[in-house]
């Protein structure tokens, strides 16, 4: 939208509906306070509205969604990103040895800032080999993993 808002074109039309399907899904998972609330309904109205938007009103209601959704939004996205950002504590054992090596991976102590306890399935193992590739060990607060070579 800043792009095209800066190079004198509209955003499509279907974009702004898949934008709309996305704040459907997304915002009843995000903190619920009031004030974020707020801008989650101003987001779906005007989100909503930039689907019909005729080319003689499409400059006033992109202002007003720029104005009452994107901008908002992307302060709320910022608090979130550091307000409710989980704190990682995963613990190795053993954190060395000769192959093959089991290990024990545990990130139990892990902490949710809401207090809410971190689903297993939320858990996610893995490692940059050699040559820079990620490689799954796998999913879930405690799991066991062997490595066959160095």
């Amino acid at each position: 939208m800043d792009a095209d808002s800066k190079i004198g074109q509209q955003t499509p039309q279907n974009k702004f509906a898949e934008l709309h399907t996305s704040f459907v899904t997304v915002f009843p998972k995000f903190p619920q306070e009031y004030t974020f609330k707020v801008t989650y309904t101003q987001c779906l109205s005007l989100s909503q509205s930039m689907t019909t938007a005729t080319s003689l009103d499409y400059t006033s209601k992109l202002s007003l969604f720029m104005t009452n959704c994107y901008k908002p939004l992307s302060a709320i996205l910022s608090k979130i990103s550091t307000k409710y950002a989980v704190t990682a504590d995963a613990k190795v054992s053993p954190s060395s040895g000769p192959a093959p090596l089991t290990v024990t991976f545990d990130a139990r102590t892990s902490k949710d800032p809401s207090n809410d306890t971190i689903p297993s399935k939320n858990f996610f193992w893995y490692y940059k080999d050699t040559n820079g590739v990620d490689k799954t060990i796998g999913v879930g607060s405690v799991i066991n993993a062997s490595f066959d070579s160095a």
